[in-house]
């Protein structure tokens, strides 16, 4: 009862892509209201990329949920190599690999910087990186740096989704929201674009993210109020948000 008065009545704007949005539910069921706006779809490229030959390589990096699910949509129920290094990136991509049966490594931290302090990136020799169209190069660029051979399977992408001006204006102009969730930096370059003639509006609500990365990005983007969560502990954030005040936004002047 004390977590749900917590939340109680809190509006969250919450932005994630449908699949990742089961977070609605578990924000209603502790008292809170949720508006989704997920600004992007994510879209598996089944046509465009062929399995590999798993045993040419030391191992492999998930970089999300959403790798290891449309990778495994083409996989299937083939066996999975035992001297192999599985890696992900975050606790939710380990546990969407634990539910494969497959035991992955993951970094301390949901970043690509945390996965590789791992010591099997220190010495490997060449690795599959299963990922997203147009995600960070860090992982790459650094394991090349390392002399490590890497090659990259892009099994999803990420495609904006266009909202009506009408929408848009309604959700401003009725001014109920008092919190929004970004959980990517895509998601908040796409909101400052669909709002764009009320960026103002943006600046003055509090947001929670999912990283000091993207904490650094909302700052940059004007927005004045930021908490910063983890990605397994967004619900948490969100509370915590809320017990610092954030709660019915009152009017913004026009």
């Amino acid at each position: 009862m004390l977590r749900q008065l917590l939340i109680n009545q809190c509006h969250i704007l919450n932005t994630r892509p449908e699949p990742q949005a089961t977070l609605n539910s578990e924000i209603i069921a502790l008292g809170g209201k949720v508006t989704a706006l997920p600004l992007f779809q994510i879209i598996a490229k089944n046509n465009s990329w062929e399995l590999p030959a798993l045993e040419k390589y030391d191992g492999a990096i998930f970089i999300s949920k959403n790798a290891v699910t449309n990778f495994f949509s083409r996989f299937g129920q083939q066996a999975w190599p035992t001297k192999f290094a599985t890696l992900a990136i975050g606790k939710a991509t380990q546990a969407a690999l634990a539910a494969r049966n497959i035991t992955a490594q993951c970094s301390i931290e949901a970043t690509s910087e945390s996965l590789l302090n791992l010591p099997i990136l220190q010495k490997a020799k060449k690795i599959l990186l299963i990922k997203g169209e147009n995600g960070r190069d860090i992982l790459q660029n650094t394991l090349k740096e390392r002399g490590t051979m890497v090659e990259c399977l892009e099994v999803y992408q990420r495609v904006k989704i266009a909202y009506p001006k009408a929408l848009i204006n309604e959700i401003w102009q009725d001014d109920f929201i008092d919190i929004i969730l970004f959980t990517s930096n895509e998601a908040l370059e796409h909101i400052f674009t669909l709002f764009k003639e009320f960026n103002s509006w943006l600046h003055n609500k509090p947001c929670v993210v999912i990283s000091q990365r993207l904490a650094r990005s909302a700052r940059d983007k004007g927005i004045k109020t930021i908490f910063v969560t983890s990605p397994e502990e967004i619900l948490q954030g969100l509370i915590n948000a809320h017990k610092k005040g954030c709660l019915h936004a009152s009017k913004y002047p026009r």
